[in-house]
């Protein structure tokens, strides 16, 4: 899954190069959690996509949540 990450200050890094303000980085969720959480070089952009992801991925590893769906659709 790849996450957005607005970059707020100058941040060098090896796999990206030199990020600066402003910057919107498009990353895997463990660097993303990197960058944001240890780094405090950025925040999580909100997008529709993400969003929908967050969701797929709840009920895939929510079973409670699957049967209910399923239950619901049937």
């Amino acid at each position: 899954m790849t996450v957005e990450v607005k970059i707020s200050g100058i941040v060098s890094t090896q796999r990206y190069g030199t990020l600066e303000t402003g910057d919107i980085l498009r990353t895997d969720a463990e660097y993303a959690r990197f960058l944001v959480e240890s780094c405090q070089a950025g925040e999580y952009v909100k997008t529709p996509a993400n969003d929908e992801n967050k969701q797929e991925e709840q009920q895939v590893t929510d079973p409670k949540r699957a049967r209910k769906s399923k239950g619901i659709q049937q």
